[in-house]
């Protein structure tokens, strides 16, 4: 019966030991990030400098006739590198941001 319980309570510990630590995800998202938009090139571009996963610039641009807005987006990239949108030529930049995934 004593070595039952003391697998028992072994086991118990590493139960309680398991639950009570911590967890560290396999993945984090991308750190130090920025968009930068040009508004006289109408582009937009975002860059992040750490972490991991993949980052991509979002600009809406308005069209100069009626205003209207359409969104574009960069590519998915990992860190250090840079994700690029541009507006069409009947368009100019309205506004712009940054997304990521881990």
């Amino acid at each position: 019966m004593k070595f039952f319980l003391v697998r028992l309570f072994s086991l118990l510990a590493l139960v309680v030991a398991a639950l009570l630590t911590p967890s560290v995800s396999a993945f984090a998202e991308p750190q130090q990030c920025y968009a930068t938009l040009d508004f006289s090139e109408d582009v937009g571009v975002s860059r992040c400098n750490g972490g991991t996963g993949e980052h991509r610039i979002v600009i809406i641009c308005a069209n100069y006739i009626n205003g209207a807005q359409t969104g574009y987006t960069g590519a998915w990239v990992p860190e250090y590198n840079v994700s690029v949108a541009s507006c069409n030529s009947w368009q100019y930049l309205y506004t712009g941001f940054f997304e990521t995934r881990g």
